[in-house]
């Protein structure tokens, strides 16, 4: 019997990782409106967490991309936008690495806050949701 294997693209790969991370940007986005002013450890903790799983989501993310621009360097998303994916003249990493970083630092300084207990949990939600439909519209999701 002939063993089946499925192969699968870095492009699919780089989606699957992109909609899982818009998924659980998402659900902690629910999860913050459904405690809008609840300000106690547990859910401050909760919303602590999510963010740190969403900005370890990111190296994921980048890690993936940099991949498929090196195995699949032809595949239809990198063909679309070949200067968002390769090292522009006098840039020591790509826009896609700028974006990356982008979203880590943004991330990061939420969760300080965050744990510091500085901003409003509905401010928080918002700030995730914005974040959610500026990478699907990045990535055309």
């Amino acid at each position: 019997m002939p063993n089946h294997v499925t192969v699968v693209s870095w492009q699919d790969v780089f989606h699957r990782e992109i909609c899982a991370y818009l998924s659980n940007i998402e659900e902690l986005a629910v999860y913050i409106r459904m405690h809008p002013k609840d300000r106690t450890v547990k859910t401050t903790g909760k919303m602590y967490n999510g963010m740190m799983f969403i900005w370890a989501q990111v190296e994921r993310i980048r890690e993936i991309g940099l991949e498929m621009v090196a195995h699949a360097p032809k595949s239809p998303l990198i063909l679309e936008r070949r200067n968002y994916w390769f090292i522009r003249a006098l840039a020591d990493q790509t826009e896609f690495e700028d974006e990356c970083d982008r979203m880590e630092r943004e991330l990061d300084a939420m969760a300080r806050r965050i744990f510091r207990r500085e901003v409003d949990n509905l401010w928080v939600a918002a700030f995730l949701e914005n974040e959610s439909l500026h990478i699907a519209g990045e990535f055309g999701l």
